[in-house]
């Protein structure tokens, strides 16, 4: 049986309603941070195996949805997870530079610290 138009809206403010809850969490927007990246969403899916690639686009298109469905239930939380990983990134990136200086060392005294100096 198919659902009238006023389900349907009911339908989908649920799944919203939904998706905003899991964004609310730290580990809902890692969660779907994650999922967006598996989807190819951040890269591209070129490959000379055309089959490979048509899977690879595959996967981006359901990216792309969840994105979306994702940006419409809340914009900001959707902004604020992008925030939070390229964070986690330049972290990352950082403390690999400080593992892979052979001297070790440490930003001199009244240079502001690299890790600090953005909060």
């Amino acid at each position: 049986m198919a659902l009238s138009a006023r389900e349907r809206a009911a339908r989908r403010r649920d799944q919203l309603a939904l998706l905003n809850k899991v964004m609310s969490e730290v580990v809902g927007r890692e969660y779907f941070f994650d999922l967006l990246a598996s989807c190819h969403l951040y890269s591209t899916s070129f490959g000379t195996n055309a089959l490979m690639m048509a899977f690879r686009e595959g996967e981006r298109n359901v990216g792309i949805r969840i994105g979306a469905d994702l940006n419409e239930a809340s914009p900001d939380l959707y902004l604020k997870m992008f925030q939070e990983a390229e964070h986690v990134r330049s972290q990352s990136s950082r403390a690999a530079e400080r593992r892979s200086d052979p001297n070790g060392s440490e930003p001199a005294s009244g240079e502001p610290d690299p890790d600090t100096a953005a909060l």
